[in-house]
């Protein structure tokens, strides 16, 4: 008898399907979790990710308390699968498409609208088959929860160095879609279609590709380079859109001291950004360092300037900028530490 129709009263008992329905669910909860929260860095803001992780906590918890009250919860095993694979995807996109509305005010309802749907997708199959195994099955049943929630943990972090994180995001939809295919023909079907449409929206379409970051429109600036990491989204200009819309064409300065010249040329820079509202220059350095001149005038030179060092340390690299200040600050040994490489 198929153990999502048994009958009330007649003890549940999982099988080897559902050992591994709940190894691929873990996974794909704590893999999305982290993906959703890179994802969120960029087109809202970083503290968001907390919510996320509420939200994953709230889809886990409230499907017990549902299913508690019905009769024969576990025949809703499959649909549940099948709307993990459905609604995680839909949930990247419209987190990536609306991130002007998440700017607004009520910024938090929109957020919980679109990810609230999948993670209670998420939750409501491993609260099924928490309730499905039980006596002397839990403790097994909870071990192979552990070890995928485990394993998507290990496997985030080269993922996001291989796999742009809106589409990694989006493809946690495959494996409750995979696991979905072991009850049943029909099942089977609907999980082979949905995996076939996750497959073909990360590869045929500009839907999971972010076009809208928290401080910008990339349809008005388009980067001409864009690298997604475990640490931040990295994008590079073919111009300093900052100074240019401010008139300035003389380079990036924090701080421009009174002497600086009047008559300044233009400076060449590309434009790197961190997460869509960290940005610095790449400036153009062809090994003339009296072509930098610009730098002089910065009030992050002024500690050069006062006491010129032989050795330089620069935490945060960037576009290569302080590194060009310490070498004309006469520095012959510099190193320059930097994580979002």
């Amino acid at each position: 008898m198929n153990d999502v129709t048994r009958p009330a009263g007649e003890s549940p008992r999982p099988d080897g399907r559902d050992y591994v329905t709940i190894f691929l669910l873990s996974c794909s909860i704590l893999t999305f979790q982290i993906a959703l929260t890179r994802v969120l860095s960029v087109v809202v803001w970083y503290h968001f990710a907390f919510l996320t992780i509420s939200m994953v906590m709230l889809g886990l918890g409230a499907p017990g308390v549902w299913f508690a009250l019905m009769r024969k919860p576990l025949r809703l095993l499959p649909a549940c699968l099948i709307a993990s694979g459905v609604t995680v995807p839909i949930s990247t996109i419209l987190i990536i498409k609306n991130g002007t509305a998440f700017l607004a005010e009520g910024a938090t309802i929109w957020i919980v609208f679109c990810v609230l749907p999948a993670m209670l997708a998420l939750g409501s199959v491993i609260c099924l088959l928490l309730m499905k195994a039980g006596g002397k099955h839990i403790q097994r049943m909870y071990g192979v929860d552990l070890i995928g929630a485990c394993l998507g943990a290990i496997i985030i972090i080269p993922l996001l160095h291989w796999v742009p994180t809106p589409e990694l995001a989006a493809s946690c939809g495959l494996l409750p879609l995979l696991a979905a295919t072991q009850y049943g023909t029909k099942w089977r079907a609907m999980g082979l279609v949905g995996m076939a449409a996750i497959a073909a929206l990360m590869v045929t379409t500009s839907l999971l590709k972010v076009t809208h970051s928290k401080s910008y429109d990339e349809n008005v600036v388009t980067p001409v380079f864009e690298k997604w990491t475990p640490t931040a989204r990295l994008t590079i200009f073919d111009e300093s859109f900052y100074l240019l819309q401010a008139g300035n064409k003389a380079g990036f300065s924090w701080g421009k001291g009174s002497k600086r010249p009047t008559d300044e040329t233009e400076v060449l820079q590309y434009w790197l950004e961190q997460d869509g509202s960290a940005g610095t220059p790449i400036t153009s350095f062809d090994g003339d360092l009296s072509k930098t001149t610009h730098l002089d005038y910065d009030v992050t030179t002024l500690g050069y300037q006062v006491r010129p060092p032989k050795r330089v340390t620069i935490i945060g690299g960037g576009g290569g900028r302080d590194i060009l200040s310490a070498l004309r600050s006469g520095a012959d040994n510099i190193d320059a530490v930097e994580l979002n490489a």
